[in-house]
């Protein structure tokens, strides 16, 4: 093991810590930030999301689709992660939750009537 910490240029303290970023890295997923984004603008409620509203279900189905689609057109390698592009990954996710949003809330203002 440390010949492989010496191999990334890492002590094993750096090692613990990059390994704690990383696994909140992964906990952290884009739909839920997208969520949280949506219940800070006050588009959804916490009661929404505790209650499964159809609101919430809506949203979240929309989220999903969106976000599948997404995959297919950016070319993100969310796999090859040290502690250089760590900070870039958690970037990325961010932007990528802020797109999702800026999609959802251009669809809702399309299907919006015009007779309000």
């Amino acid at each position: 093991m440390n010949n492989d910490l010496i191999k990334r240029g890492m002590t094993a303290i750096e090692e613990y810590d990059f390994l704690v970023v990383l696994e909140a890295y992964k906990k952290i997923n884009v739909e839920d930030l997208v969520v949280e984004i949506c219940v800070e603008k006050g588009f959804i409620s916490k009661r929404d999301i505790t209650l499964s509203k159809a609101k919430y279900i809506i949203l979240w189905q929309y989220i999903v689709k969106i976000h599948s689609a997404l995959k297919l057109i950016d070319d993100f390698n969310d796999k090859d992660i040290t502690k250089d592009n760590i900070e870039k990954h958690f970037e990325n996710k961010l932007l990528l939750a802020d797109r999702i949003v800026k999609i959802i809330s251009e669809r809702v203002i399309v299907n919006l009537p015009l007779n309000i």
